[in-house]
């Protein structure tokens, strides 16, 4: 008997032409292991991680300048080496390209209230001159031309100095103003409030990620600031869909789908993604049927209108989930409940 299988898929057609993709700089600082204060737990594997999943989004490595006490000597977050790599990070991005600085250690207040940030040597009885004046980060990144700047501030530690005397200084404790012009800071606590390294009732390894991905689930707001960033980097125009589109695509579809054996369940071709749902064999790849509704899709597409001035008509990638038969009838529901579809197919048989 031949098994089956049945497989949800959402298509999106590409989004614009990008101008040169920007250069992504960072800068991670994480300080665990002090020599003259308080030791913390966290802030090297926290930064690590970070470093890990800068990497998994595009940053190179070679523009990705990691500071921890975990590492290297030669990497160690001492005061002269954290203020000479900000600057060579500053120096080398320039206007389109996008920087981050990530600070997780101690971080204290002196008594005329000014903040400042802990390298590994800082100091009780030097405070001055064992530590960083958040003031004199926040002038390094405003001199820098890079069009996207991030900075991420984790220093708000209860009692860095042990119950010792520090000439009136104590732990970072308020809300930083004033970030440079265009940057936009995160800081982990707000004023009053301290990041505590009390794990007791903590599951380090749980999963705290909202997912999105179920049928129901409310939907991430919008987020001006990328739309934005995404518009500066377009030069051309997004790939939308007429009638006439859907029509010949559509056409394409149940052609290849008599090639390859599939079995339409339904579509719905929007203006500018198409769901679709497809009875396909066991054995199936779902990369490679994804692949076949593309590049079949855009032969007919190209045929009859050109190509886009992209050069595709479609994103990278695309959703697609394998699902039990139990699951039909809700996706049926689900592809008619799109609104305004520029072409909707259901197959009654499954209904």
């Amino acid at each position: 008997m031949k098994r089956i299988a049945f497989f949800y898929f959402v298509l999106f057609f590409c989004s614009a032409i990008f101008a040169a993709e920007p250069v992504k700089y960072a800068v991670l600082v994480g300080v665990d292991d002090y020599e003259k204060m308080r030791k913390l737990r966290y802030a090297t594997n926290d930064i690590e991680a970070l470093r890990d999943q800068l990497y998994k989004i595009g940053f190179k490595k070679e523009n990705v300048f990691c500071l921890t006490t975990g590492g290297v000597s030669n990497a160690r977050p001492t005061k002269e080496r954290i203020e000479k790599t900000l600057q060579l990070a500053t120096d080398l991005a320039e206007e389109g390209d996008f920087l981050f600085l990530a600070m997780a250690g101690h971080g204290i207040e002196t008594s005329e209230g000014q903040a400042r940030f802990c390298p590994v040597e800082a100091s009780t009885q030097n405070l001055l001159s064992t530590t960083l004046p958040i003031s004199d980060i926040f002038e390094d990144i405003g001199r820098c031309k890079a069009t996207y700047k991030l900075m991420l501030i984790d220093a708000c530690r209860d009692d860095p100095f042990q119950g010792r005397s520090a000439l009136g200084a104590r732990s970072l404790q308020q809300t930083l103003d004033d970030p440079p012009k265009g940057c936009l800071l995160l800081q982990s606590c707000a004023r009053g409030e301290m990041s505590l390294e009390d794990d007791s009732n903590v599951d380090v390894g749980a999963d705290r990620r909202e997912r999105h991905n179920q049928f129901g689930s409310p939907v991430d707001r919008d987020i001006p600031l990328l739309r934005q960033s995404a518009q500066r980097l377009m030069k051309g125009n997004p790939v939308a869909f007429n009638a006439a589109h859907a029509e010949s695509l559509w056409e394409q579809w149940i052609e290849t789908a008599t090639i390859r054996c599939w079995q339409w369940i339904g579509v719905a071709v929007m203006f500018n993604h198409v769901h679709c749902l497809l009875e396909v064999a066991d054995a199936d790849n779902p990369d490679k049927v994804l692949g076949d509704l593309k590049s079949f899709g855009s032969l007919k597409l190209n045929r009859r209108y050109g190509k886009p001035i992209s050069g595709t008509w479609w994103t990278t990638g695309g959703s697609k989930r394998r699902k039990d038969s139990e699951a039909i009838p809700q996706l049926i529901r689900y592809l008619r409940g799109q609104p305004n579809p520029l072409l909707l197919w259901i197959n009654h048989d499954y209904e």
